[in-house]
């Protein structure tokens, strides 16, 4: 095969991956609006409720999604490029790759409980 052809490929691929991941962040963040419905006892209740709660917000989620996690993916590559090879380095990147991953994953919690707060202010009734 050509090099021209292997670039061709290898583009399709990755382009192929980003709209995979695309795709996996939007349907990720629709459905995580269950979770503080469920803690609030409001709607949604279950998984198509979270997904018509969220019909008209893809895009929203999707920006605030990426803009809660590039940081602490930044973090994880600066990290990987840091490390060098004796122990203490590499268990310090581990502990402050985990604290980045965490740090994120509290990010993203807040950041969709605050879009569900927005979403359904008008729900102030729990029902049982």
């Amino acid at each position: 095969m050509s090099p021209v052809v292997v670039l061709i490929l290898l583009a399709l691929w990755v382009g192929c991956l980003l709209v995979a991941e695309v795709v996996a962040v939007v349907i990720c963040a629709r459905l995580s609006f269950i979770l503080p419905g469920r803690a609030l006892k409001h709607v949604p209740r279950t998984w198509r409720d979270a997904w018509e709660a969220t019909r008209s917000l893809s895009w929203r989620l999707l920006v605030g999604t990426l803009l809660v996690a590039i940081p602490g993916y930044v973090v994880v590559s600066l990290l990987a490029t840091w490390q060098r090879s004796d122990i203490a380095s590499i268990v310090l990147g581990a502990l402050l790759e985990a604290a980045a991953y965490i740090l994120t994953f509290c990010l993203f919690t807040a950041f969709v409980s605050l879009a569900y707060q927005r979403r359904t202010s008008d729900l102030t009734q729990p029902f049982d």
